[in-house]
């Protein structure tokens, strides 16, 4: 097995290449033996005509993901609640069955469907598990004169964008002490993005060396099932509010999701994708260090 060390909220000690720092009551529950960092995905926004994309996910170890699960089932118990979409959530109908949640929460639905956000937020905030993402203006990304930038990716689409940062993001959120670490991705199993996403990281690994070692495959799920991919879903929509401006500043529901925005989703807005075609253009490094949401 290979042991894998995912970076959490705090502040990292420096270490040698392939060392794991000795256990303190800091790291305890955080690192262990496992195969692979599992990275659950979701994404808002429609393929072919969406103004705003958002790209998100979570990654975890085994140990996180197992209390991950715990909480999460425990919680929907609770509440009596069938599997979290927020596109569900928001048009209940009796096929998605948020209609008679809706029914039985009466005039309350939408306060309780929000408190019942909070309380999801809270789960994802107590095991720890670790975000990243791209939120991207994909109207401007298609408008704008950006040839140094797209000149970069293997092909000029804005999903594909989104998804390389959010890809490659994670990639560097976990220390790799074995050659044998692998990250695992799965997304949600909708027909119309899932043949893309496949598409997407083909073309991601034909020309990245890290993403071709280190991204050892990935499939496609129902998101009803797991629900690492329902809490992807969340930041998806949440980061997307603050894109397209519904909602002003983050929110504590998107604090607690992004490890208090220590681990957040990046913006690309007109205005960051100029920058970063202006730094392409003086040839400076660093030029793909862009801000974080709100930051």
């Amino acid at each position: 097995m290979a042991r894998c060390l995912l970076i959490e909220a705090h502040e990292i000690e420096t270490w040698l290449p392939g060392c794991v720092p000795a256990a303190t009551r800091k790291w305890l529950g955080v690192s262990g033996w496992m195969a692979h960092v599992h990275m659950f995905c979701d994404e808002s926004g429609k393929i072919q005509n969406s103004d705003f994309i958002s790209f998100c996910a979570f990654l975890g170890n085994n140990d996180q993901w197992q209390k991950f699960l715990q909480g999460w089932r425990a919680l929907r118990l609770a509440l009596e609640v069938p599997p979290i979409h927020v596109s569900a959530i928001l048009h209940p109908t009796e096929k998605n069955g948020w209609l008679q949640v809706k029914d039985r929460w009466g005039v309350d639905y939408a306060n309780k469907c929000e408190q019942m956000f909070d309380d999801f937020a809270s789960v994802i905030e107590e095991t720890r598990v670790v975000c990243a993402g791209a939120v991207l203006d994909a109207l401007s990304f298609r408008n704008m004169s950006l040839p140094l930038l797209k000149a970069e990716l293997k092909e000029e689409d804005p999903h594909y964008f989104a998804f390389e940062v959010t890809v490659l993001t994670s990639l560097e959120k976990v220390l790799w002490t074995d050659a044998e670490g692998v990250l695992g991705i799965m997304v949600d199993d909708d027909e119309e993005k899932a043949i893309q996403c496949y598409r997407l990281l083909r073309l991601l690994k034909s020309h990245n060396v890290k993403a071709k070692e280190r991204i050892g495959g990935i499939c496609f799920a129902s998101d009803a099932l797991y629900p690492g991919i329902q809490a992807a879903d969340m930041l998806a929509h949440e980061a997307r509010r603050l894109m397209t401006g519904s909602q002003a500043e983050p929110s504590k529901r998107f604090l607690r999701m992004t490890c208090n925005l220590q681990h957040q989703p990046m913006l690309f807005n007109a205005v960051t994708l100029q920058k970063i075609e202006d730094h392409l253009e003086k040839g400076e490094p660093g030029s793909w260090r862009v801000p974080n949401l709100k930051n």
